[in-house]
């Protein structure tokens, strides 16, 4: 499956987020921490 997402242009992968992702919602940034997932928030549309 992985092979098949980078096999795809930016147009194609994004209009398959576009297709499942209604909004993502990114949390204030904590300095202390260089990655932080849980900033962000994804409202599914499915």
């Amino acid at each position: 499956m992985l092979t098949r997402w980078e096999g795809m242009n930016v147009s194609q992968q994004r209009a398959i987020v576009a297709a499942v992702i209604r909004t993502i919602t990114v949390a204030p940034a904590d300095p202390r921490k260089k990655w932080d997932p849980d900033r962000f928030t994804f409202d599914w549309i499915a």
